[in-house]
């Protein structure tokens, strides 16, 4: 779909785009607090990587209630439990005297908070219909916000008061999403068929797939970039911590152009032009030997990968216009399963067999989004044929 109109962005769109905002702060911040949790409850780096993973785990489990709570008690409610279960999960992590009591803060996190995924887009389709490219890629963009402020929050709270009190813009981002969203006036739930008992067809699958190796991508970026630039370009720890937020500075001007991009050329050849980019990106970080360009290497992935989980999930949908409610539902499962399963693969890869070689996983990942994305389009084609 291309558009050169802007949309119209309602009390309700603003009130998805915070939400998905503060998804995406309070799943950042699990990573900024790891430090303090691990000096107060001695916990290993096994046990403060459960974290993540229990996070991922909800989110799959999410995947499967969102309809059921939406039948029970609407799409508003069901959005504003999403966001007050984010604060919830994340409070009992900051008060948690035991690994395994935070461990289940997370996975509360996930599990109720992760039904913003779903919802979210469902609200922008809703409201924007042929406009539901920009508005995603517009969320993912603002989305991207809320991981940036996430250690800025924790540097702030950790030197004036405690880290602990970060927990105050948790709760100040939950009763104002809350709040937002119950004067918005969102599409009617039925607006798109909820008949989550039709099969989802074979171009949302590879879609789906795409979306999953695509977040797996950005997770192995993320994740060990700066362990590559410490241990194979040989920067100091603080240097190469320092140098891995080209990545994320990319990754924001990527997802801000995309706002723009997208209305001229549509998801799918955005998507592919991204894949490419993200390619041509890695090689040069990965086989560069002067530093300068590895990190051009690393940011120039950064805006391959930046626009792929809107594209992608715009994608998904579109396959399923009749069937939308349980094609957004099911995302959280491939996106849950690549943050658990990605950084874990590509960790015991470089255990074995050193970290550089074990980067080499990258590039068969993003062959495997290429032939994805491909056989989403020729599925989607054969469908209509």
């Amino acid at each position: 779909m291309k558009h050169s109109s802007s949309i119209h962005r309602d009390r309700a769109t603003w009130s998805a785009y915070l939400l998905l905002t503060f998804l995406t702060l309070q799943v950042s911040l699990i990573g900024p607090i790891m430090p303090f949790l691990r000096s107060e409850m001695g916990l290993t780096y096994a046990e403060g990587a459960l974290h993540t993973s229990a996070f991922a785990l909800g989110m799959m489990v999410a995947g499967f209630l969102c309809a059921p709570l939406e039948k029970r008690v609407g799409r508003k409610k069901a959005m504003a439990i999403g966001a007050l279960g984010l604060a919830v999960g994340f409070t009992i992590i900051t008060l948690a005297t035991t690994p395994i009591v935070s461990i289940i803060g997370a996975g509360l996190m996930g599990l109720i908070g992760s039904m913003v995924v779903v919802f979210v887009p469902l609200v922008l389709m809703g409201i924007h219909g042929d406009q539901t490219d920009q508005a995603i890629s517009e969320s993912n963009f603002m989305s991207y916000l809320g991981a940036l402020l996430a250690p800025i929050a924790v540097w702030l709270f950790a030197g004036t008061f405690s880290w602990k009190a970060v927990v105050i813009i948790s709760w100040a981002f939950a009763i104002f999403s809350v709040l937002t969203l119950r004067k918005a006036h969102l599409p009617s739930d039925n607006q798109h068929s909820t008949k989550t008992s039709l099969p989802l067809g074979r171009s949302y699958w590879a879609y789906w797939t795409l979306l999953g190796l695509s977040v797996g991508v950005e997770f192995c970026f993320s994740v060990w970039g700066a362990s590559f630039l410490e241990k194979i370009s040989g920067l100091t720890l603080d240097n190469a911590i320092i140098g891995s937020t080209i990545f994320a500075f990319c990754v924001l001007c990527g997802r801000l152009s995309g706002i723009f991009i997208i209305q001229r050329t549509g998801p799918w050849n955005l998507a592919f032009v991204s894949l490419i980019i993200a390619l041509i990106g890695f090689f040069i970080f990965w086989l560069s030997t002067p530093v300068i360009f590895v990190l051009i290497g690393l940011g120039v992935a950064g805006l391959g990968v930046a626009n792929l989980f809107a594209t992608t999930l715009s994608l998904a949908l579109a396959a399923e216009p009749n069937n939308s409610a349980k094609a957004a539902a099911r995302t959280p499962i491939t996106t849950g399963l690549a943050i658990i399963i990605t950084p874990l693969m590509l960790g015991a890869l470089a255990d074995h067999i050193g970290l550089y070689a074990g980067y080499a996983i990258v590039p068969v990942l993003i062959v495997l989004c290429i032939a994805a994305l491909i056989l989403g389009r020729y599925y989607r084609v054969e469908k209509h044929i």
